[in-house]
């Protein structure tokens, strides 16, 4: 059962440091225990029953940035018990979807947005319930990340090595205060700091737009596992990390769990995490549409089937957690 544990907890750490996002409502410093012995000793007295553990990743601008709230990472990661795998699925920003207990629609990035009007006292409620209708998964933990957030972290473990397919040039690049600034990575092996690698996950000036960031977002996910595992960084520098970050993050995930996380962590390798994405192809998923918002055609995406029809997409949600 610790095994299993272990597996299950890894794929938080893998991801948390990518979607660190909400900030947690209490602070946590080391002197508040003994030592990090009687932490652990506390953690692994913890009995988990459940056979797989979804967590739901979720990226936006923040609080200095245009459309602060809207939600362009949503990534639903799954933990596989049966044979200790990890399963990444990405769902695109301009997914069309009816707003939960509305017949309105709205694409599926400014659900998190509306929870904060509708529901601000859990305004992520709105696009949980609609990542398990949309993939019929029960999303047991969710993180939700800013950009400052992201830069800090990446900076905290000395930036992350990413190999870059094709040139990016992006002249007009979404800064902060509704500013822009250009941004240009020769295609390549680099190095990148904290603002470089955020901008090269966010970028879509691309042939294929914002599946090309889906994919670049998954890729900087393997290069920060790597690099926090290749530094031997330690428990205190996870610590740190999460109090350095307490206005940057969110997640119901309990701070106790912190330990087990991060010893999970180590058991994982990258052959064992799988990533896809919900795709517009012949054997796609979904497909382009164009629809009416606020008064203005816009693109979309739906399933292929059609609006809010979900089948397809649940079970191929359910072939992968079944492998």
């Amino acid at each position: 059962m610790l095994k299993k544990l272990l597996l299950i907890i890894s794929l938080f750490l893998v991801l948390v440091a990518i979607y660190y996002s909400l900030a947690f409502t209490y602070s946590y410093s080391i002197q508040e225990k003994n030592s990090l012995e009687s932490i652990n000793n506390i953690v692994l007295e913890k009995e988990f029953s459940l056979k797989s553990i979804n967590f739901l990743f979720l990226g936006i601008p923040g609080k200095e940035y245009a459309a602060p709230w809207l939600t362009d990472t949503i990534i639903v990661g799954s933990f596989n018990s049966n044979n200790g795998s990890v399963s990444l699925i990405s769902i695109p920003r301009d997914l069309i979807i009816k707003i939960p207990d509305s017949g309105n629609i709205t694409k599926i990035n400014a659900l998190y947005s509306l929870g904060k009007t509708f529901s601000p006292l859990e305004p992520i409620k709105f696009i949980k319930e609609k990542i398990t209708e949309i993939t019929g998964l029960k999303i047991d933990y969710y993180i939700l990340i800013d950009v400052i957030g992201l830069e800090r972290f990446i900076d905290s473990v000395g930036g992350v090595n990413i190999t870059v397919s094709d040139d990016i040039s992006y002249p007009r690049f979404p800064g902060a205060n509704y500013s822009y600034e250009p941004f240009y990575l020769s295609a390549g092996f680099h190095n990148l700091n904290g603002h470089e690698a955020v901008r090269f996950a966010r970028s879509r000036n691309s042939l294929r737009g914002d599946f090309d960031r889906i994919q670049r977002q998954r890729q900087l996910i393997q290069a920060l596992k790597n690099q926090i595992f290749a530094k031997n960084l330690n428990l205190q520098w996870l610590i740190k990390s999460y109090k350095d970050l307490n206005d940057r993050l969110i997640s119901n995930l309990e701070l106790d769990d912190l330990p087990i996380l991060f010893k999970a962590a180590r058991l994982i390798s990258n052959k064992n995490i799988s990533d896809y994405s919900l795709e517009i192809s012949p054997n796609g998923l979904l497909k382009e549409t164009d629809i009416i918002l606020g008064g203005v055609n816009a693109y979309a995406i739906i399933p292929k089937k059609g609006l809010e029809k979900y089948s397809e997409i649940q079970n191929f949600f359910k072939d992968i957690n079944s492998d």
